[in-house]
């Protein structure tokens, strides 16, 4: 598709445009979820723009069908800043809040420009941060380090918009990333 994925497409996008895409995603979810399917990888990347400018949710390769729960399987460490805190504590079954707890971490990267739990300079780090519960931190409120090479290969030169998530979309985040399973809402009520 000639506008690539959901994080490549930020480049030119204003905060604000981020709406009907993020609806895009969300329905998606809603209808895997209807289904009873697990996605288990959302992520910018993962989110392809078609030539109308729709996001369509791709890579099913960790999808599972007809189950409230799959295994995970191996992990990458580029996905590490994706994990939910029950799966570094041992709960390595996909389930439906984990595509929430995701749905969180790719409403933080497409607008912050920033992966969850950034500003951890190593692996141990992230995985101390989840362990803890620690929820990801509103990119704004987080003192930057100019000297920190970015090991994700983002842009670090991004504009003001992608700096701050505003009130509403960090309110969301919050909800999907909650520390705690039960907290978080049902695909239906986002």
């Amino acid at each position: 598709m000639k506008n690539g994925n959901l994080r490549d497409y930020a480049s030119w996008l204003a905060q604000k445009s981020w709406l009907p895409l993020i609806f895009d995603v969300v329905n998606g979810l809603r209808y895997l979820h209807d289904l009873g399917v697990v996605h288990g990888n959302l992520k910018g990347e993962n989110v392809l723009i078609s030539n109308e400018g729709h996001g369509l949710i791709t890579d099913f390769s960790t999808s599972h069908i007809n189950t409230t729960t799959a295994a995970m399987g191996s992990l990458s460490l580029t996905t590490l800043c994706f994990l939910a805190p029950e799966t570094v504590l041992g709960n390595r079954m996909l389930t439906k809040k984990f595509d929430i707890w995701l749905l969180g971490c790719l409403l933080y990267e497409v607008l912050s420009w920033k992966p969850p739990y950034y500003q951890y300079k190593s692996e141990v780090q992230i995985i101390a941060a989840l362990t803890r519960k620690e929820m990801p931190k509103c990119p704004g409120s987080i003192e930057e380090n100019d000297a920190e090479k970015d090991k994700y290969g983002w842009d670090d030169n991004i504009e003001e918009d992608y700096n701050m998530i505003d009130n509403q979309a960090w309110s969301l985040i919050v909800k999907c990333c909650a520390p705690e399973p039960e907290a978080q809402p049902d695909i239906a009520n986002v």
